[in-house]
């Protein structure tokens, strides 16, 4: 009887373990890629490139039109997979509201065009001024 409880209680911490191994594999919140920027580093990207620097916003019409980065390009995530042929050449900053759906987006573009060089995305928040300047911040 003995030698049960102690199998029935290896069972359950195997079992709970290899749960926990399970959902802290799946989960991954940080997103980073070559392509991630925090708040910090596409600040300095921006502020590096310019003009030079083309501007995804992969939000709704609805938060474009809200706000937006100056020249900033607006193609919904939901639908750049049928607009991948506008995106300008050069290199490029997605970004979105928090940074998931520009996570997306930068897939979405490495997968259509893997010969594509500087792509980033701002795992973080924009913060938009009314001149239509941004400053980007990490998101915690």
């Amino acid at each position: 009887m003995k030698s049960l409880d102690i199998l029935k209680r290896l069972v359950t911490v195997i079992s709970i373990a290899f749960i926990c191994f399970t959902v802290t594999a799946c989960i991954d919140t940080n997103h980073h890629h070559e392509g991630t920027l925090d708040g910090p580093q596409a600040n300095r990207l921006i502020a590096k490139l310019g003009k030079k620097l083309n501007i995804l916003d992969v939000r709704t019409p609805e938060e474009y039109a809200q706000c937006h980065l100056r020249g900033a390009i607006n193609i919904p995530v939901e639908i750049l997979p049928e607009k991948i042929s506008a995106l300008p050449e050069g290199p490029i900053l997605i970004v979105c509201r928090r940074g998931v759906r520009a996570h997306k987006a930068y897939h979405i573009i490495l997968e259509a065009q893997p010969q594509r060089r500087e792509v980033y995305y701002l795992n973080g928040t924009p913060t938009y001024n009314e001149d239509g300047s941004c400053n980007c911040m990490t998101f915690k």
